[in-house]
């Protein structure tokens, strides 16, 4: 699939991205240059990499007191000071460090070309083309040998200036060009720095300046790019990656190869009657057309695609999982430093990589967490005085868990989401030494510190205190943006499901019966899942408290009902009834003002089976809260500077890649042990299909559907022998739940 586009990008949010997970790139600019913006995933600054949790378990105690007697502003202000740290609403700099720019790769051209221009991403190669009127770039990010690679390929003879730049920010800089290189090294502080080396091919005549090479009269330019970086070691990670040798249409030829391997997986398919005289259009018209009130369903489905794309391209040679950009960002101090988010951002990342046939890219958040959790066994032992693991809100390619935003940052709940990820590894995979090894002592990292930290009460309830909803607040808690409590609706449902992790696979592997049977008392000793007489399903502990912001983007109290299953159409369906009233009120009072909470919400309509709504969220998403290049977007949050300070938004990846997840939802889910086909498909979706998509149990199906019925259907057995498939809308012939029974590997056509 080609995402064609004939506009000239403002700003690098409107760019061609490009990347190898190690490597990544935009590629944009206008007539006069281009430009190749660069990012390293390992390339942040090394201030804080020896920060320490301080001591202040001592105040715990208090803090509980405060809150049992109601005095919500003064537990409020405690907790934050105790478990909280610097940085959100506090004056200070929190101590986390910043994911940096690289600097860029700029051609600028002697003559001005004519104001032509074609924009091209093969998002099944990775390839990223501008076409001028007599100039050819092409840019692309070599998973194979992990060098950037550029070529300017010309009709005719043209001339230009090759320099390398960067954002000033008081960095040490040395920089040279010779013998057909630019060198740039830049010390960033007393631990990181990176080099940058740009080497260069062509038939043009060249003149050195000390930044710069002029080149004359050529008809191609190509450029291989390299960067090593001091966390990696940088002449280490250059020699690591050599420039390739071989011609640079071998080197797009097997880069290609592999690229569509991994983009081909799995495919996703939406169309209706229009999609055929709409698939040769530019995507920034198709976008402005549905704005102004014409439908293109087709561009849902490209919307789609463009998700697994940016999750291959970060991730198919990288080691750190995405961060709130992904890998991609041109900004000196991005927003929120492009960290990492424990309460919803890295989880929405990887919603789909299970499903979608991606484990390996799991892996490398697992990596991270495993490490983090190291440090967060250290935090919750000074922060809260519990064993066990606790992670803090935000992160850093330190992996450290220290709380780095006050207020923000005192909750406990970061590791209960992440299980989520290790028990959905083992569900969709098997690997049942994964499970022991490497999931298992993760759930008892977690529910250790439950154990400690949850305290029963005297009608012999196990409260979760202090406990926050993020990242909300009711009133009573003055300007505190987040409130604390006791035992919100979301910890309480995080709680349930990490225990119930460790308690399954506890029984799962026949191994510590006795202390399965301890979680198994304090989970069953829980608070309710409350509703509220409104129907609603209550965000904290009782109805005396009255939110704030009445159309807040996070919906945290609905985790139960997505990405959990909880709450769903066969068990606790009060609750999940709740949520859908809760939801709908929410975005009625004018919710979902971000890219990623209307794909979450999109999520939840879709797993509420609502496909309309889902439909309408992701409608909204795609053309309100995307740029022309397709990327999601966040309002510019305050006192953020960016480097084009007109703008009004900033890019986060989380949208994009929730987006997907909620396409699949309206297509196939699968709980309570079963597979429901076309849950909540919405009725402008008359044509599509999955293919090579992933169930519980490792079972893999491929679907095709028209106008609602299912005209293709085949399944192949995963590791588990048993498929139970709900039948409730009568889809397929049979009874009301179609039940399937075989070997791993052996295929079912049921349509």
């Amino acid at each position: 699939m080609k995402l064609r586009y004939n506009n000239f990008p403002t700003d690098w949010k409107e760019g061609l991205l490009i990347g190898n997970g190690r490597l990544n790139g935009i590629l944009w600019g206008d007539s006069n240059k281009d430009i190749i913006s660069l990012n390293h995933e390992r390339l942040w600054t090394g201030k804080y990499g020896d920060r320490k949790n301080r001591t202040s378990y001592e105040y715990l105690p208090k803090v509980r007191e405060l809150l049992k007697e109601k005095d919500y502003f003064r537990g409020t202000a405690l907790a934050s000071l105790a478990f909280g740290g610097d940085g959100g609403i506090s004056p200070y700099p929190r101590q986390e460090d910043s994911f940096k720019p690289a600097g860029e790769i700029v051609f600028t051209y002697d003559e001005e070309q004519e104001n032509y221009v074609e924009r091209v991403l093969d998002i099944h190669s990775g390839i990223a083309t501008v076409v001028k009127k007599d100039i050819i770039i092409e840019a692309f990010a070599d998973c194979v040998t992990g060098i950037m690679v550029a070529s300017w390929m010309g009709r005719n003879e043209f001339s230009g200036t090759l320099h390398y730049e960067r954002q000033e920010d008081g960095a040490i800089e040395d920089i040279r060009a010779d013998r057909n290189n630019i060198i740039y090294y830049c010390k960033i502080d007393s631990v990181s720095s990176f080099k940058v080396i740009v080497k260069v091919d062509t038939d043009g005549i060249l003149e050195y300046g000390r930044k710069e090479i002029h080149i004359r009269n050529a008809t191609y330019i190509k450029t291989f790019t390299n960067i090593g970086v001091s966390f990696n070691d940088i002449e280490k990670e250059i020699n690591d990656y050599p420039f390739p040798v071989i011609d640079i249409e071998e080197l797009k030829k097997n880069h290609s190869e592999k690229f569509l391997r991994a983009m081909s997986k799995t495919d996703i398919s939406i169309a209706d009657n229009k999609t055929d005289e709409l698939s040769d259009s530019y995507i920034n018209e198709r976008i402005e057309k549905v704005r102004s009130g014409n439908q293109d369903v087709n561009l849902i489905e490209i919307y789609a695609k463009f998700g697994i794309y940016l999750m291959v391209s970060g991730s198919i040679c990288g080691k750190l999982p995405l961060n709130l950009q992904g890998k991609w960002n041109c900004d000196i101090v991005p927003p929120w430093f492009s960290d990492y988010h424990f309460n919803i951002n890295i989880q929405m990342n990887y919603w789909f990589t299970e499903q979608l046939g991606y484990p390996e890219y799991s892996r490398q958040l697992f990596e991270y967490v495993n490490k983090f959790a190291e440090s967060g066994r250290e935090a919750a032992k000074l922060l809260y005085g519990c064993n066990g693991t606790v992670l803090s809100l935000n992160g850093d390619h330190w992996a450290i868990s220290t709380p780095e935003a006050y207020n923000y940052a005192a909750w406990i709940g970061g590791a209960a989401w992440m299980a989520q990820h290790y028990w959905w590894h083992y569900q969709y995979n098997g690997d049942k030494d994964f499970l022991r090894n490497e999931a298992y002592p993760f759930f008892k990292s977690t529910v250790d510190f439950y154990m400690d930290y949850i305290e029963v009460d005297d009608n012999d309830i196990a409260q979760i205190m202090p406990s926050q909803s993020p990242e909300n607040r009711f009133e009573g808690t003055g300007y505190f943006p987040v409130s604390m409590c006791i035992s919100s609706a979301m910890d309480v449902q995080l709680a349930y499901d990490a225990f119930t992790y460790a308690i399954d696979t506890s029984k799962l592997l026949n191994i510590d019966q006795e202390r399965c049977a301890e979680w198994e008392q304090i989970r069953d000793r829980l608070p309710d899942f409350k509703v509220g007489k409104d129907g609603r399903l209550l965000e904290w502990d009782n109805e005396d408290k009255i939110e704030v912001e009445k159309g807040h983007r996070h919906y945290s109290h609905l985790y139960g009902v997505f990405p959990s299953t909880l709450f769903n159409s066969i068990n606790r369906t009060e609750q999940f009834e709740a949520g859908r009233k809760s939801l709908e009120y929410r975005l009625d009072q004018n919710g979902g003002g971000t890219g990623w909470s209307r794909a979450w919400a999109a999520c939840l309509f879709a797993r509420l089976q609502d496909g309309e709504a889902a439909n309408h969220q992701l409608s909204y998403l795609l053309t309100e809260l995307s740029s022309s290049a397709l990327l999601d977007l966040h309002p510019r949050p305050p006192r953020c500077t960016v480097r084009n300070e007109d703008t009004e938004f900033v890019f986060q990846i989380d949208g994009n890649l929730g987006a997907t997840r909620a396409v699949l939802e309206c297509i196939i889910q699968c709980y309570e042990g079963k597979i429901f086909l076309l849950p909540a498909l919405p009725a402008s979706w008359e044509k599509g299909s999955i293919t090579g998509v992933k169930t519980i149990g490792g079972h893999i199906i491929d679907l095709a559907y028209e106008k609602g019925k299912i005209t293709s259907l085949k399944i192949e057995m995963g590791f588990e022998e048993k498929i139970v498939i709900d039948n409730g809308n009568r889809l397929l012939d049979g009874d009301e739940e179609v039940v399937i029974q075989g070997e791993k590997g052996k295929v079912y056509t049921l349509v």
